[in-house]
């Protein structure tokens, strides 16, 4: 890869590695928050395995949904169910 070729290198790797750390936080925070719900290392190390488990699950499928329709209707509707609809985050 030639970094001559990138307009601002340092701006684009300064903001991952920000986001790094973020995702860092919010994982120590996460343990933390569940420990103290719960009480129990158990409930944190299936928090763990939660993780990991979703994402080979749904790799497996999302791809070829995506692939096979529209990116452009995909996008619309997973907009519309998680952005515009405030009675889903009320609990």
């Amino acid at each position: 890869m030639n970094l001559q070729k990138w307009k601002n290198p340092s701006l684009l790797l300064t903001s991952i590695g920000i986001a790094n750390i973020g995702d860092f936080i919010y994982l120590v925070a996460i343990n933390i928050l569940v420990f103290q719900m719960t009480g129990s290392a158990a409930a944190v190390a299936a928090l763990w395995l939660i993780g990991p488990l979703t994402n080979i699950f749904a790799k497996f499928w999302t791809g070829s949904f995506i692939d096979y329709r529209s990116k452009r209707k995909v996008m619309m509707a997973s907009y519309e169910r998680f952005h515009r609809r405030p009675e889903f985050y009320e609990t």
